[in-house]
């Protein structure tokens, strides 16, 4: 079975021996929160469907906009009677042909084809700060898999050096026994004591696992790839300026900005529908060289030329109530666009003014949090060197070294949610 194990460990060398030298290099991806950030919106598949919805958008907008522009077409026939009863004989030929050009022009609509322009244009709009709101989301993801990432590793090493203190402890402990001052109930509640941190530490390693996978993904990064951060948990975090985000969230939320373009929009809508009142004026025109005969091919002779030209209006007369009831509709949804952005407005402004609020908690949370690891960690040394000389327990001793682990973890969960609800801040205000 050794035998094996040294064969495989020799075999693992061999084959690192031969990896070129920058093929490891190639392997380890370094990034930072930004980098991340552009990482994600590379990556997303959310981000590609935006971008294409604006396309589609624009090229609805052109569809629309051709309206205002001549409408030519082109038609010829060919056309073989090949059965018809005696007594039409007199006025039908076998054959016929057809050539000719029509063109149409809208003259005057009352509004209804500029308006859906108009409506053509916002709608583009809204996609563009549709795509603007997509960026947010993806860009707050990646802040919160990323920083997820950093709490996992720092989870990891606080529990691993826990563990490592326990060890250390045993070894006190195993000092004083060769002084015959410990006895075998200490010895067996130490190894207790180890043994109960390692499933900590696995469970610490299976999420930071799970934390990177899943970060990896949503960077776009090959699984077998290193990652190693660049930034971790800032050392400082100032007070914010409330004002400046409230500011912001009017002038810059992209969702906002969607709605009010929206309620231009429906404006645009209520347009459209009360043009249907109106008349539509188009002017159209035709030129055939057409004719019929009894030979397959119609010849020269049988063909003549025909000119049309004229103006044509369209009025509705009546409808049935079809007109007012879309127009009625269509006020009633700009209406509700304006309660929607109200709404949105209202909740938006709330979660910031929350946020805010929320982040300047966890700052002073955070110094508090420092003093404790500060004084956890002097309290453990003490409590070490108070084992030594056998003047506390071995509880004693653990209890100092659970409580400075504890205090760790404590202050790593408030560097976590500091910097998460700065990223939610970030994106409710749109900066």
């Amino acid at each position: 079975m050794r035998a094996n194990k040294i064969i495989i460990e020799m075999m693992i060398v061999w084959g690192a021996c031969f990896v070129p030298a920058r093929s490891y290099a190639e392997e380890v991806t370094r990034v930072n929160v930004q980098q991340a950030v552009e990482m994600a919106l590379i990556e997303s598949e959310d981000y590609a469907i935006a971008s294409n919805e604006i396309e589609k958008r624009f090229e609805q907008y052109r569809q629309v906009k051709s309206g205002i522009y001549p409408q030519l077409n082109a038609e010829s026939s060919w056309v073989n009677n090949f059965e018809y009863p005696e007594s039409a004989a007199a006025t039908i030929n076998d054959y016929s042909l057809g050539v000719g050009v029509k063109v149409s022009q809208l003259l005057w609509s009352f509004g209804k084809v500029s308006s859906a322009v108009k409506f053509a244009q916002k709608y583009a709009d809204i996609a563009r700060l549709q795509k603007d709101a997509t960026k947010q989301d993806i860009a707050y993801a990646a802040k919160i898999s990323y920083y997820s990432l950093v709490l996992a590793q720092n989870t990891r090493n606080i529990l691993a050096a826990s563990l490592d203190n326990a060890e250390k402890n045993k070894s006190l402990l195993e000092q004083r026994s060769a002084g015959g001052r410990s006895s075998k109930r200490d010895v067996i509640k130490m190894n207790a004591d180890i043994a109960s941190r390692i499933p900590r530490v696995n469970e610490a390693m299976s999420g930071l696992d799970s934390a990177e996978r899943s970060f990896k993904v949503l960077i776009g990064v090959n699984i077998a790839t290193k990652v190693e951060l660049i930034e971790s948990f800032a050392d400082e975090y100032k007070r914010i300026n409330k004002n400046k985000f409230l500011v912001s969230l009017q002038n810059d939320e992209p969702t906002l900005k969607a709605l009010e373009c929206g309620i231009e929009a429906s404006s645009d809508v209520v347009a459209i529908n009360r043009a249907e009142y109106y008349p539509t004026v188009a002017a159209f025109g035709s030129w055939d060289y057409k004719g019929i005969g009894n030979d397959a091919d119609i010849g020269r002779k049988n063909l003549d030329n025909y000119g049309v030209a004229g103006i044509k209006v369209s009025v509705p007369l009546w409808t049935g109530g079809q007109i007012s009831a879309k127009l009625r509709q269509a006020r009633i949804e700009r209406r509700n666009a304006e309660l929607e952005l109200k709404k949105v407005k209202k909740t938006l402004t709330l979660k910031l003014e929350n946020a805010i609020a929320k982040y300047h908690k966890d700052i002073e949370t955070l110094q508090a949090n420092r003093q404790a690891v500060a004084l956890a960690e002097e309290s453990f040394k003490m409590a070490q060197d108070m084992f030594k000389s056998g003047q506390v327990t071995l509880a004693d001793l653990n209890d100092a070294e659970l409580l400075l682990s504890s205090e760790r973890l404590n202050m790593q969960n408030t560097l976590f949610n500091i910097n998460i609800t700065m990223a939610k801040i970030e994106k409710i205000s749109g900066v």
